[in-house]
């Protein structure tokens, strides 16, 4: 059992989280020998002298509480120490004797809590309880004070005074012990009281105020008049002196707080001043009110106080009565979760408010990481848009292999399943294929660029890690040796550093020290601005060749064995013949042949390094902008060499693919052109997109080909489109409001809009809208796209069914345009009902347009202002009336709708149809303690309020639990995405979630699935951080699924319902979900930009 100095220690320490009092206060504080501390050291002493203490009174005793509830418009000089709601948190319950009748100093009673002072005929205590028998008790006779006398309640602190009262409870004192009066506010419904003063205030604003005369005027009148009636009985007892007016009952009062209670009035007087204004109250209701706005010693409430504090607004009220708390809510400090009042935390500029009944349950959700999770089920995309070499290569199960944002992703075309390998943290850069097509090595940007080893059969673990070292910015170029146990790489320093590497592949050592690959040889590759080399090509028929190329520059490598080591010597070629141009693609076709593909069109022909012949070949294509910023022609984006190398096929810019026979018999020669194929747009229209990825299957006729449009073809006799994507920045999304359709649109700055099969995981349709485009939404009844665009106008076409329902084709034909806003529309919201549609601009303004129910057209109603910067996120209310906007300058305002005028009440009990502003009390846990205010893109509440999806700044995708009001919450990260994330949305049904990744241009879909069993840790070597052994941990998962435990933190996506790619039991043990939630783990307490923070090594 503690003793009595630790209690007294705890004690003390629990009061330095407490705001100092007066100084009347302090002066009974300070020291040991004052009478506060007296009295307190006697109570302890006597509670641990029992022998039943109350383990919950010490607790009670030490526990901090907060300081004295002060309503607003109080002044204490005038009216004295404020009486009222002490159920509130921070309100200190009065001291009173037993029965719930307060005594004052003297001993003499004040009228019990909720009620109004009135004469008792008798002497003693006035307003006694009910009593059967109609006995007044007698007065208590007077006792003989201590010479330490106690100092009077309003000298005490409020924790002493619950210290003390723990104490006398403990003991069993019952005759000290207070008796906590019910609130008349907890005997009304949640929220009732808010509504009784609404009524208030509109009766006195819209029906009784007249011309020249303001509301608060018509209310201190109706008052003074109904309190001047009510003390007419009472004139004679008014007019006796002070003294005498004490000995008879009356409510004692401080001789300077006379004067206020003459403006006061009491719960009676209350009720019948509403009555006669037109607003009926009920004594429940009366004393809750004034309860709220304080009353006086004599438990009245003075006019000026009620009628400033009624008619001053919401917003500005709560600021002045409730406390201020600062920050989210704490996870450590339970204690704190039911504080109620105004909220301040970054970067919101304006103060938040805890709902009406706040009772700080949802914290304890908000605190605990998400029982669900999300399980990546498609991408869609194509990284065709920077690529500076081909990166789309088939493997030796016949699926091809790509990579968009930071995944790796392998397709089945039979199956129509992914699998991703997830290894990297940032953009990947570059991708190449082994000769036996089953290990894939990517590169990627970063301060220490690295390049990673994976297998593409099934499992895309990871195999090796190379790491570069910090310094060469990125690895923007990658090839294989001809036996497919070296490596070359090209990084993007300014020297563009060339690596050559033993990848050590099936060199495994033993269990503690797993192989890591070695550096053979380095060797400046070019000199010149980033990127310079856009590729490297190591012959397959001479080993000891290697061929960089890029901007003005090809160069021919010889490597060899020395003594010393590997050595390497470098062969500029010649340009004499053609002039100086940069080298955009390269294939060694022979024992001495190497075929380059140059701007404008042509194929030039090396031998033994000098220029022997140009063949002319494809059209020079569009005017690009190359990395470094010139512009050039597209020209030959990429050559490949046929399986049989006995045919090299070329890629243009003009959107065709040739077929060159090639001689091996004469070491390689270029023949004559024996096939063309032409690659159209999707849908057979516009300009051919340029070619930049190209591979030959094994074994069969078809090719895949990658197109700068981020479309993937499968090119034979009927050549079809097998990924889609966008090929500008993605901004908008929106999800159609029919659960059971499952059908979600995207929009890009590429000026079109697609429409995806969430279950099918493909593409219904696209529409062209002639501009850049940033936001989308769907109308509640499906039947119209709103699309905002980039230069300020507002376009809204007819959905594919809607147009096919009117007979007028599966094409979606326009319904209205307009072009109010001077600048991009970066959000659309329709009201629940589709009466309205929202309309939030860089403008600093959101436009409100009002739909016609009968002919579906469009009429602009208004426009809502008083924003400083760019609105950036909007949501409706539950009833359509009200809109809820977020700015760029982190501010949060309110407006009616159709009014569009501007609503400064605060809307803390507002319910929202949706929840996607970014700020606000539900999201303030959000914001990590490192955030800068735009880290945080867009945010999603799911459709059953349980859940919160937020994208930031860093490639993830968050899950929290909903309401999040905890500090730095805890979530579900989940990396993929290379660039900012700009977009997530729930899905109607609340089982799926899209996210689109702004620059990188994909588009994830995830699925909503119950999370996993957490990861096992694997620790790695200290020597061999995330290097993968030869066999990973694998866990099994209640879903009968395995998954590699990683310690290279990668994961491989099955789509669900669809089964595992084929390949029997032995690819099914290398087999996992991605990604596992609790295996990125929650991010409580650590920082964003730790991208492999949450994956176990």
């Amino acid at each position: 059992m503690a003793s009595m100095a630790d209690i007294l220690n705890q004690g003390n320490s629990g009061g330095a989280r407490q705001k100092k009092g007066s100084l009347h206060q302090q002066k009974f504080q300070k020291g040991s020998e004052v009478p506060m501390d007296i009295e307190r050291r006697r109570r302890v002493e006597r509670l641990m002298a029992g022998t039943a203490a109350d383990a919950a009174a010490v607790a009670d005793i030490n526990a901090p509480h907060p300081a004295f509830y002060r309503p607003p418009f109080w002044q204490s000089k005038v009216y004295g120490e404020p009486h009222g709601d002490f159920s509130k948190p921070g309100a200190a319950p009065p001291m009173q004797p037993p029965g719930g009748v307060a005594r004052n100093r003297r001993g003499q009673g004040a009228p019990g809590f909720g009620e109004s002072p009135r004469r008792n005929p008798h002497k003693g205590w006035p307003h006694q309880p009910a009593d059967p028998d109609n006995k007044v008790p007698p007065k208590p006779p007077p006792t003989k004070q201590p010479i330490n006398k106690k100092p009077p309640l309003h000298a005490q602190g409020k924790k002493d005074q619950v210290q003390a009262f723990a104490a006398d409870n403990a003991l069993g004192n019952t005759h000290k012990q207070p008796a906590r009066p019910t609130s008349a506010a907890a005997k009304l419904p949640p929220g009732h009281l808010e509504g009784v003063e609404d009524r208030m205030r509109e009766r006195l604003n819209k029906d009784l105020r007249k011309q020249h005369e303001t509301a608060k005027h018509v209310l201190v009148t109706a008052l003074r008049r109904e309190i001047a009636i009510a003390k007419k009985p009472q004139a004679a007892a008014q007019h006796q002196p002070y003294p005498e007016r004490r000995r008879q009952g009356w409510p004692a009062s401080a001789p300077h707080t006379e004067g206020a209670e003459k403006d006061a009035f009491d719960a009676g007087t209350l009720i019948k001043t509403w009555q006669k204004l037109g607003v009926e109250i009920n004594l429940d209701e009366a004393n809750a009110l004034m309860d709220k706005y304080g009353r006086t010693e004599g438990r009245r409430t003075p006019v000026e106080v009620f009628a400033s504090a009624l008619l001053v607004g919401k917003s500005r009220l709560l600021g002045m009565a409730g406390a201020v708390r600062y920050g989210a809510f704490d996870a450590t400090v339970p204690s704190d979760w039911n504080f109620r009042g105004k909220v301040i935390y970054p970067p919101c500029r304006k103060p938040v408010y805890t709902p009406t009944g706040w009772d700080g349950s949802a914290c304890s959700k908000s605190a605990a990481e998400p029982s669900r999770s999300l399980q990546l089920e498609w991408v869609h995309g194509y990284a065709g848009m920077r690529n500076l070499a081909n990166n789309i290569f088939y493997n030796c199960e016949g699926r091809f292999v790509y990579y968009t944002a930071a995944l790796g992703i392998v397709f089945d075309e039979k199956s129509h399943t992914q699998t991703y390998f997830t290894g990297h943290d940032d953009d990947v850069t570059c991708l190449a294929m082994s000769p036996s097509r089953d290990l894939a090595l990517s590169g990627q940007m970063g301060a220490d660029p690295k390049a990673l080893l994976w297998d593409t059969r099934g499992s895309c673990r990871q195999v090796r890690k190379i790491n570069h070292g910090k310094g060469y910015r990125s690895v923007i170029a990658a090839c294989f040796s001809s036996s497919g146990t070296k490596a070359v790489t090209v990084c993007t320093d300014n020297s563009h550093t060339m690596f050559v590497w033993d990848l050590q592949i099936g060199k495994v050592g033993d269990l503690d020290r797993p192989a890591i690959p070695q550096l053979l040889f380095k060797h400046p590759a070019v000199n010149g601005k980033p990127p310079h080399v856009y590729g490297v090509v190591w012959s397959g028929l001479q080993s000891d060749r290697i061929v960089t190329y890029g901007v003005n520059h090809l160069a021919f490598w010889h490597v060899r064995r020395t003594p010393a080591g590997i050595a390497a010597t470098k062969e500029e070629a010649s340009f004499a013949k053609v002039g100086k141009q940069s080298v955009l693609s390269a294939c060694v076709t022979g024992s001495a042949v190497t075929v380059t593909g140059a701007p404008d069109g042509q194929l030039l022909v090396w031998k033994d390094g000098v220029l022997s012949k140009s063949v002319r070949a494809h059209g020079t294509g569009p005017v690009i902008t190359r990395p470094d910023g010139s512009e050039s022609f597209g020209g030959v984006r990429v050559l490949k060499l046929r399986a049989n190398q006995k045919f090299l096929l070329s890629g243009g810019s003009d959107g065709r693919i040739l077929e060159f026979a090639v001689d091996q018999d004469r070491g390689g020669a270029l023949g004559a052109q024996t096939r063309v194929w032409d690659i159209g747009t999707p849908g057979g229209s516009g300009v051919p997109p340029m070619v930049r990825g190209l591979d030959c299957k094994p074994g069969d006729s078809r090719f895949i080909v990658g197109t700068a449009r981020c479309d993937i073809w499968e090119v034979d006799d009927s050549p079809s489109v097998l990924v889609y994507g966008h090929s500008a920045d993605v901004y908008g999304l929106a999800w159609h409001p029919d659960p059971s359709k499952m059908v979600y649109a995207t929009a890009s700055e590429a000026g079109r809009v697609y429409v995806w099969d969430a279950k099918r995981r493909k593409i219904l349709y696209s529409v062209a809208m002639g501009a850049k485009c940033r936001s989308v939404a769907f109308s509640p009844d499906g039947k119209h796209i709103a699309v905002g665009m980039r230069d300020g106008g507002l376009k809204i076409v007819e959905t594919a069914v809607a147009a096919a329902a009117k007979g007028a084709g599966p094409s979606p034909q326009a319904v209205f345009w307009n072009k109010i806003c001077t600048s991009a529309i970066d959000d659309l919201k329709y009201s629940h009902d589709g009466k309205y549609l929202a309309v939030a601009s860089h403008d600093q303004c959101v436009d409100v347009y009002s739909r016609s129910r009968i002919n579906d057209t469009y009429k602009h109603l208004g426009r809502c202002t008083g924003h400083s910067s760019t609105v950036r996120h909007v949501d409706w209310s539950a009833d359509g009336k009200l809109l809820q906007t977020v700015a760029s300058s982190y501010e949060v305002l309110y407006f009616e709708v159709p009014s569009c005028r501007q609503v400064k009440t605060n809307q803390k009990d507002t319910p929202w149809h949706t929840y996607t502003c970014i700020l606000g009390f539900p999201v303030m846990g959000i914001w990590k303690p490192d955030s800068d205010g735009t880290d945080v893109n867009s945010v999603d509440r799911s459709p059953d309020g349980s859940l919160l999806v937020s994208a930031d700044d860093f490639g993830k995708v968050n899950l929290y639990n909903y309401p999040v009001v905890i500090d730095d919450a805890p979530c579900h990260v989940y990396p993929g995405h290379s660039s900012h994330v700009m977009n997530v949305r729930f899905a109607p049904g609340g089982d799926r979630v899209a996210s689109v990744g702004g620059h990188d241009r994909a588009i994830f879909q995830w699925r909503v699935v119950d999370a996993p069993p957490a990861f096992k840790e694997v620790k790695a070597a200290p020597w061999a951080p995330d290097v993968d052994p030869a066999a990973p941990n694998i866990e099994r998962r209640p879903d009968a699924a395995y998954v590699a435990a990683p310690p290279y933190g990668v994961g491989v996506g099955v789509v669900p319902g669809l089964g595992p790619p084929p390949g029997g039991a032995a690819d099914l043990m290398d087999v996992g979900v991605l990604p596992a939630g609790p295996a990125h783990g929650g991010n409580h307490g650590r920082k964003r930009s730790d991208l492999r923070a949450h994956m176990p090594r």
